[in-house]
């Protein structure tokens, strides 16, 4: 039922890897063969400890980058919008320099 094509193997094998169902898919192939036991033991552990570690190892590196180039972004953003408030700054006190003294002349 659940191994009899190669397409049906894989989505079986694929739910045994998410163990979202696992006793039902182990379950039919265990019970014409006792030795299947010892593959399926195998692939869970070799699925859940290793293939899921790689998988999240690449989603956190992928999300790490994303977050660096966010933080060089806020950074960079941030720096130039201290840049132009100064500016601001000092052409507004240059500004009032000159008002002064003309008011003084």
């Amino acid at each position: 039922q659940y191994f009899n094509t190669f397409e049906g193997s894989f989505i079986s094998l694929f739910i045994l890897f998410t163990s979202a169902n696992n006793p039902d898919v182990m379950l039919p192939a265990y019970r014409d063969k006792r030795a299947f036991v010892i593959f399926f033991s195998v692939f869970i552990v070799v699925s859940i400890f290793f293939i899921s570690n790689l998988i999240l190892a690449n989603v956190f590196d992928a999300y790490r980058q994303v977050i660096s180039i966010q933080a060089r972004d806020f950074q960079r953003n941030r720096l130039r919008a201290f840049r132009s408030a100064f500016k601001l700054l000092l052409r507004h006190r240059e500004h009032e320099e000159e008002e002064e003294e003309e008011k003084k002349e």
